[in-house]
Order: C-alpha cells, then sequence, then structure tokens
C-alpha cells in the first residue's frame, strides 16, 4: 500500500517511507526520529498513504463576526485561496458556512495542493486569510471573557 518516499500514517504514527525490506519497514517521522515497523504488524492494521493519490485538501477553519455578511466573508476566504501559492484550481476552492456559535460564525475553507506542496500551502493560507480578513473589513472573532465588578 505504499512505496519508497511516501508519507504515511500506521497505528504507531506517521513517516516517510526510507526503507522496505522483508521484515520490517523503516520511517522517518516529521521530528527526525527512525522508526523500524515490522511488515506483519503493517500488514494487518491500517495505513493512511498521504502521498498516493497526489494530491491534498488543505481545510481551514475560521470565525467571523455575525456583524460580516456571509458573502463579504466568504469572498475574504477566497480571495486568500487565489493569493496562496501552490493552491490548484482544480478541484475549485469552496467556502462553507458549517456553524453558528455563541459569539462567531464558523466557516470552512477548502483548497486542494499537491501533496509535496501541501504544509506550503496550509501555512500560506493561514497568513492570507487574516490578511484578507483585515483588508474586507471582517473581525476574525475570538473568545471574550468580561468581568463585571458589583458594589455592595
Amino acid at each position: 500500500p505504499f512505496q519508497l518516499g511516501d508519507l504515511v500514517e500506521t497505528a504507531d504514527g506517521l513517516g516517510t517511507v526510507k526503507e522496505i525490506s522483508l521484515t520490517f519497514t523503516k520511517l522517518e517521522t516529521p521530528d527526525g526520529l527512525c522508526v523500524r515497523q515490522p511488515n506483519k504488524e503493517l500488514s494487518s492494521s491500517r495505513i493512511i498513504n498521504y502521498t498516493a493519490m497526489g494530491r491534498r485538501r488543505v481545510v481551514r477553519t475560521v470565525t467571523a463576526s455575525y456583524d460580516a455578511p456571509t458573502e463579504t466573508v466568504k469572498a475574504a476566504c477566497l480571495a486568500a485561496v487565489a493569493a496562496t501559492p501552490d493552491v490548484l484550481p482544480e478541484p475549485a476552492p469552496v467556502v462553507y458556512l458549517t456553524e453558528y456559535g455563541s459569539s462567531a460564525i464558523e466557516y470552512s475553507v477548502r483548497c486542494w495542493a499537491k501533496t509535496e506542496d501541501y504544509w506550503n500551502a496550509f501555512f500560506a493560507l493561514n497568513e492570507n486569510l487574516r490578511d484578507a480578513f483585515a483588508a474586507a473589513g471582517v473581525e476574525m472573532t475570538y473568545d471574550h471573557l468580561n468581568v463585571h465588578l458589583v458594589e455592595r
């Protein structure tokens, strides 16, 4: 289900396949550790191969004020995607309103990148979303705590 260079997730963690032998597979984790897993365990467990399809979906969740019109927020999100290098034009990026929270509306921004460009697109999109919200005048909300003191 994988080959040399593939990024896979097994029951024991995430890593890039560095070696496949008759009895074990050697993975290098994102933090530089070498993990050797017996092939017997790998063949009988769930494996997610992040590389096999050649592309990955980038999903970011953002919140906006109830005061911001939905179309303005969606337009800002799509502008952020358009400004993000390494995002693929197809399948087309989409933005969905996903939840009405207690103090904000939640939106899901979804786009695609080549597997090798995934993390660059992921982090660039984060930065571009903040900038696009500021340019569109959309308040990116966060939880607040108001404390009221009452005299007795």
